[in-house]
């Protein structure tokens, strides 16, 4: 989030507005303006101004090759197993999504 809907957000914050309005008003989630509340009321203004979240870390190279390698390898080698409805067994989600869409974790 930029630095500009964390200030209206703390604008938000100074006139009481509960954490539900502000989300919806500034399109956030509630938990997002949780988290500046919290941090506004114990370090104040400058918090919000800093650069924020620096983001989900990126996979590295190898990392990227061995989640390639498991996807591969399917998912019941991962120990998903499907319903007992006698359909295929496919991945649970779009193969188009984050690799964070999985649920171990790569090392």
């Amino acid at each position: 989030m930029g630095t500009r809907v964390r200030l209206r957000a703390m604008e938000r914050f100074e006139r009481e507005e509960k954490n539900r309005e502000i989300a919806a008003a500034l399109r956030v989630s509630e938990r997002s303006v949780e988290r500046w509340r919290r941090a506004w009321r114990e370090r104040g203004e400058a918090e919000l101004l800093s650069a924020g979240s620096p983001g989900r870390p990126e996979l590295s190279a190898a990392q990227v090759g061995r989640l390639e390698s498991q996807l591969e390898r399917g998912p019941l080698v991962q120990g998903w197993r499907p319903p007992g409805n006698g359909r295929p067994t496919r991945w649970p989600y779009d193969r188009g999504t984050q690799p964070s869409a999985c649920t171990r974790r790569i090392e």
